[in-house]
């Protein structure tokens, strides 16, 4: 473990070293975070190889399709390639499953369909590496397949040219789908929508924001703020503070929850808003989105209510399932459940013949390896090292959790989690706190601990609604802290509470203090 003396030799800021301290960042991390680099576009050959061959499609009258996937980064990265290619004058159609009804990946009869329509090149992006007998169907019908995916490769996919991070240089080996088709798109064109769109997606899809990663959102953050994109703005409350934070708790969720709910309002139809300008169609639209993200909330809720079980679970990791459960939203579930328990989780929903989840595991952790003694129980599996998607054949369900159970008996996993840091008065000052903002963004490899305080002064209480809000006092600093979900019995008449969550900072009338939203207030 590095130490925290390390830190501070080379930091003027002891808050900053505090955080670096906390993340135990390397020197080569260092170097990055005091010395930011500006890295140019990659250089991979098979870049400039697609948009020539794209090129010629378009010269050619040929028709080419996109092929995404149903989270934030598929949606981003195929509105991202659409536009690219519209502007670029294709004839361009893009599909994305249908979360319950197709599955995930390009399914054959998907291609079947497109190559009727006289679809000639197809590219697959945030997906297609695990999509064997649609590549297959593809070759067959005399089209051509190009892949742009990120996922776990088990085997080399049949394709015209394949992106996959692992092939890029280095500063490029941790880039989502949306950041492989920005890459593309700049081929084409310079488009500050399209590094937004690529930024959003790089947070929503929790890669580690080091190397190429970090210029991509900081860059497309500032863009986002400078020319206010209408689709994305219209997905905010609050739209005073466009950062890495907003964006995961106001944009980030309404776009997975379309692709999680699949009701009344199709990922397809999120691409179509997301590539829109027209004003009265994006507010429309928008209001639609806000109301399927509520939907998905009370749905989330009542999960969480079913799984109170779980948290005394005596298994190394937690495999849950209910008939009941909504299947677009286990991995939420399962995210949660890791942070509670701290154990790797699989949440699981029930389908004819078969049990279809998401599997989560704490930081530090390799789903794959943990879950390998028992894959071959599993009828289909992928996804990354701290997330994955799951299916198990209803006879092999019982013999699967046995097999894990155990191969993992007595063993914990992670080792990454992250402790809180304290508020202390004289380390947390406004002018520090600033300096340490000027070093965003904050995210995966590089987080913002958790604060706790433990012994605030309450000078004043409120009820909110929906919520509180006590003012307290710290030393010799004011803050406010807002609980919306955990709220301590007599919270109204406590004179000293502990709190732990998110600080920020907030102005009123001119005055500038810290605030906390708390996960927890006792």
């Amino acid at each position: 473990m590095i130490e925290l003396s390390h830190y501070q030799t080379r930091m003027r800021n002891p808050l900053l070293a505090q955080v670096a301290f906390h993340n135990q960042l390397s020197n080569e991390q260092l170097d990055e975070l005091l010395n930011p680099i500006d890295y140019p576009p990659s250089s991979f050959w098979a870049f400039e190889a697609l948009s020539t061959q794209l090129r010629e499609a378009i010269a050619n009258q040929e028709k080419i399709i996109v092929c995404g996937d149903y989270d934030a980064d598929g949606i981003c990265a195929t509105a991202i390639l659409v536009k690219t290619l519209r502007d670029a004058g294709a004839t361009v159609g893009y599909y994305i499953p249908h979360r319950f009804e197709d599955g995930y990946g390009l399914s054959v009869s998907t291609v079947e369909a497109a190559l009727e329509k006289g679809y000639t090149r197809f590219i697959l992006v945030d997906n297609g590496v695990s999509a064997h007998a649609a590549l297959a169907r593809i070759s067959e019908g005399q089209a051509k397949a190009y892949i742009l995916d990120h996922h776990e490769m088990t085997q080399t996919p049949q394709c015209e040219l394949l992106i996959h991070p692992s092939l890029l240089e280095e500063p490029y080996r941790d880039s989502c789908g949306s950041a492989l088709a920005y890459q593309l798109s700049t081929r084409f064109t310079d488009d500050g929508y399209l590094m937004s769109l690529a930024a959003v997606a790089t947070i929503a899809d929790v890669v580690d924001l080091w190397g190429a990663n970090r210029l991509l959102v900081r860059e497309g953050l500032s863009k986002l703020n400078t020319n206010r994109y209408p689709a994305l703005i219209a997905l905010m409350e609050r739209v005073e503070s466009l950062d890495e934070t907003s964006l995961s708790f106001q944009i980030i969720p309404k776009i997975n929850a379309v692709g999680r709910m699949n009701e009344e309002f199709s990922v397809n139809q999120l691409v179509n808003y997301l590539l829109t300008s027209d004003p009265l169609k994006l507010q429309r639209m928008a209001a639609s989105i806000a109301e399927i993200n509520l939907k998905r909330k009370a749905v989330n809720s009542a999960m969480m209510a079913k799984t109170r079980s779980a948290l005394n679970d005596s298994h190394a990791v937690i495999v849950i399932d209910d008939p009941e459960f909504h299947e677009g939203i286990v991995g939420i579930t399962a995210g949660q459940l890791v942070a509670q328990t701290g154990k790797p989780v699989i949440v699981l929903a029930h389908r004819e013949g078969y049990y279809k989840g998401s599997c989560r595991a704490p930081l530090g952790s390799d789903l794959r390896q943990i879950l390998e003694p028992a894959l071959s129980k599993v009828q289909r599996y992928g996804g990354h090292a701290l997330a994955a998607g799951i299916e198990i054949a209803a006879d092999q369900y019982e013999a699967f959790k046995s097999a894990l159970y155990a191969s993992t008996e007595g063993k914990t996993f992670g080792g990454g989690e992250r402790t809180t840091l304290r508020f202390d008065p004289e380390l947390f000052t406004l002018e520090r706190y600033q300096d340490l903002m000027a070093y965003r963004p904050f995210g995966q490899g590089f987080e913002l601990p958790s604060i706790e305080i433990p012994n605030a002064q309450v000078v004043r209480f409120q009820a909110l609604k929906n919520g509180v809000k006590w003012e307290c006092r710290v030393g010799d600093q004011l803050l406010d802290v807002l609980s919306f979900r955990s709220i301590p019995p007599g919270a109204s008449t406590k004179a000293e509470i502990r709190a732990t969550g998110r600080l920020s900072l907030s102005t009123f009338r001119g005055n500038t203090r810290f605030t906390l939203m708390a996960d927890d207030v006792a």
